[in-house]
């Protein structure tokens, strides 16, 4: 078993074998994990995994609180189906939620996870990592290097982009959500994504901490100047501080 004090980074793995695997039945393998800290709602494991194309491969989790493995643990077990928080399916990148009320109500400050990868046949390397229950110590993401154009032609453009960086001592799985709002023409708030290209936002590179929203000019409004305003939320609640950018347009 691989031992892993996490520190809510992206972790690699490197497998340590002192054989090569059969190249016609590989053993399937645990490549990197990125998991919380500590424990807050709808915390996400995504599980990234290597294997055979042709044979369908399971993930597991077991956790245990003060060495005593407790059940329920995930309210969505590990899949690659594209669903229910998994980004993308069949992308060998497994995802997990843990259920943070059943979590709660344990004794222990921290538990430990222990990850098992398998075919149905062959089992790869397992992965052991640690998880706070420390909910009540989050810190407030920050938001910084709020871009954004000065002036946008209309009769040019039918959009333009908004990005905004992005850091969450907790590390982004604290990250509960990202939006602006038009402070001028009011509004409701809209969502900016660190999603990558599995969506229409324009983010380029998913989970880097860059934020961005693609913000329609089409049809026009009214030319004039315009003041936006972007904040984080964490998953306690807690509320980052704003940046605020004045665009003009100009039809």
């Amino acid at each position: 078993m691989t031992r892993i004090l996490f520190t809510g980074i992206l972790i690699g793995i490197l497998s340590c074998q002192e054989t090569e695997p059969n190249v016609t039945d590989p053993i399937p393998e645990i490549v990197s994990v990125i998991a919380p800290t500590v424990v807050s709602n709808n915390d996400t494991f995504f599980v990234r995994t290597a294997y055979s194309k042709d044979k369908p491969i399971f993930i597991t989790a077991r956790v245990f609180s003060n060495e005593v493995l407790f059940d329920n643990a995930f309210k969505k077990d590990f899949s690659d189906d594209g669903l229910e928080g998994d980004r993308l399916a069949l992308d060998k990148v497994f995802t997990g939620i843990l259920d943070r009320a059943v979590w709660l109500q344990k004794s222990t400050s921290q538990f430990e996870v222990v990850l098992e990868i398998s075919d149905g046949s062959v089992n790869g390397r397992s992965v052991s990592l640690i998880v706070s229950q420390n909910p009540s110590s989050g810190h407030a993401p920050v938001i910084s290097n709020f871009n954004a154009p000065d002036t946008v032609y209309t009769s040019r453009n039918s959009d333009f982009k908004m990005t905004v960086q992005v850091s969450d001592a907790e590390g982004l799985l604290d990250i509960a959500s990202v939006t602006r709002v038009n402070v001028t023409g009011g509004g409701s708030p809209r969502p900016l994504s660190d999603n990558g290209p599995a969506d229409d936002s324009g983010d380029q590179v998913a989970s880097d901490g860059i934020y961005t929203e693609t913000v329609s000019v089409s049809p026009p409004p009214a030319p004039g100047s315009y003041l936006f305003r972007v904040q984080a939320t964490d998953l306690l609640g807690l509320k980052s501080n704003t940046i605020e950018r004045t665009i003009v347009i100009v039809n």
